[in-house]
């Protein structure tokens, strides 16, 4: 399922034993919870985790402990007035920040982010921090950017948190997803789900033989079409020029007389578990049902293509027919190829197994319930806290899905 999965296993294995050891050290139960509004006490990450790293640590490593389970972070970011000015006027401009964490502190840039999870600085905005805008190469534990979602479109604020371990578990290269709380200028904006930023490290993190590709993002209307290839945006810059691998790839695809040839030949074979996850999980704002929320990564020296999901916000909502809805050119051309389709159906099959194998539904109710009284004492948050939608439509899911495939 690519060269990526046994690191990322071995990763989280490694976390989930040190959070074992150092539970204790992690959090205290005893520690009375804060009112809506106030701060939490100090948040100190798992012990084996939080010892300073050299430079040379793989960036999966350093950053591990941001998204381990069971921890939630304090972000404190001052922004002079002048530069909040500035983002009310124009919130895609990077304005100078101090980003505070733990015991250390960073100068950064920030700036706002979001199309319909946009928000003000008046209501509860989404952030990116970019930790080398003002100060050259500096990162965050080895993290270049980092990506603050608001969670307003998910008043359960579990979705994408339990869906990326769905993928992972997968093998599909998905984003890692965790928690925090964020302060701006001493006020309370709430809780927020800190996201791997999508670029040139992660990159080199998700496809560790094969890391220095082109990142390409889709949506908006990006799809391997004609015409479409350079509606892709770059994330991540390989060899040569960019969108002639796409445009490439758009070729092959229009010359196919089976889309399986192509996607055997081309794509890694956790394209698959990708769409499946998407279709298992309701998601219908990705690739699938709207050929959005999604990108493509090119491995240069293997020629390989993987899709790699975004902005699963909207899972675990709708229980749509697992054949129906194909909007993704690669979907709309499987939908006409039995080898295809055949294909999909497994791994419908080994994606609804493997929920109930690892245990999804407990995994979701645990992190509902973690984070739930961080939901209760967000005092931006537009929605009342509950997770448990969530739980029911994961545990229905898998006869439902084996149901419909048979």
């Amino acid at each position: 399922m690519g060269g990526f999965l046994s690191p990322l296993l071995l990763l989280a294995g490694c976390i989930e034993s040190d959070l074992a050891r150092s539970e204790a050290e992690a959090r205290d139960p005893a520690r009375p919870a804060p009112a809506r509004g106030e701060p939490p006490a100090a948040v100190t990450a798992p012990g084996a985790l939080r010892e300073e790293l050299p430079d040379e640590t793989p960036y999966v490593a350093r950053a591990g402990f941001l998204f381990a389970p069971d921890t939630l972070h304090r972000f404190d970011l001052t922004v002079a007035e002048d530069d909040l000015e500035l983002l009310r006027k124009d919130p895609r401009t990077d304005v100078p920040a101090t980003l505070r964490h733990l015991d250390q502190q960073w100068e950064v840039g920030l700036r706002l982010k979001g199309s319909y999870s946009m928000r003000s600085l008046s209501e509860k905005a989404a952030f990116k921090i970019d930790m080398g805008h003002f100060v050259d190469d500096q990162t965050f534990h080895g993290l270049r950017r980092l990506t603050l979602n608001n969670l307003v479109q998910d008043p359960t604020m579990i979705r994408e948190h339990t869906v990326y371990r769905a993928y992972a578990d997968q093998g599909v290269p998905a984003p890692r997803h965790g928690y925090v709380e964020v302060w701006v200028n001493d006020a309370p904006f709430g809780l927020y789900g800190l996201l791997d930023t999508l670029d040139a490290p992660f990159a080199r993190w998700a496809f560790p033989e094969d890391g220095d590709g082109w990142l390409y993002e889709g949506g908006d209307g990006a799809d391997l079409l004609d015409g479409r290839a350079d509606r892709f945006r770059v994330q991540a810059t390989g060899a040569g020029e960019p969108h002639v691998d796409l445009e490439a790839l758009v070729v092959a695809l229009d010359e196919a007389t089976d889309v399986m040839d192509i996607l055997e030949a081309r794509f890694d074979p956790s394209v698959f578990h990708m769409w499946a996850t998407d279709i298992a999980a309701g998601h219908r704002d990705g690739y699938v049902r709207r050929r959005n929320n999604y990108l493509l990564y090119h491995g240069t020296t293997t020629d390989r293509w993987w899709m790699i999901p975004w902005g699963n916000d909207q899972t675990f909502r709708e229980e749509s027919d697992p054949h129906e809805g194909y909007f993704g050119r690669l979907l709309a051309d499987c939908e006409r190829s039995a080898r295809c389709m055949a294909r999909l159906d497994e791994a419908l099959r080994e994606v609804a197994d493997a929920w109930e194998a690892r245990d999804l539904v407990g995994f979701a109710d645990a992190t509902g319930r973690f984070v739930a009284e961080a939901c209760e004492r967000d005092p931006r948050r537009e929605d009342a806290c509950g997770h448990e939608s969530v739980v029911e439509f994961i545990g229905a899911r898998p006869d439902r899905i084996r149901g419909a495939i048979e």
